[in-house]
């Protein structure tokens, strides 16, 4: 449901600014599986640039920017990069 995603978002979100990185990123792919089962385009993206946040902190910057990429190309899709 449309509550399920907005929570599993919010503990990712929540996790990430406690420093509990290895957390918000289960909760963050958790969040983009449920966002890409129900073809929700702006959430991917918000997955996908937290993801990349998550990289970066990590210091793993291939897989950030592919995270970021992939989020941009969803901002593009939707002429909405702005929004993610």
């Amino acid at each position: 449901s449309f509550q399920n995603l907005l929570v599993t978002m919010r503990l990712g979100n929540k996790s990430y600014y406690q420093d509990d990185m290895t957390l918000a990123f289960a909760n963050y792919n958790a969040a983009l599986e449920l966002f890409r089962t129900s073809k929700n385009l702006h959430g991917q993206g918000m997955c996908l640039n937290n993801l990349g946040n998550i990289y970066r902190t990590w210091g793993d910057y291939s897989r950030a920017k592919e995270s970021y990429d992939d989020a941009i190309e969803i901002g593009v899709q939707m002429d909405d990069i702005g929004g993610l």
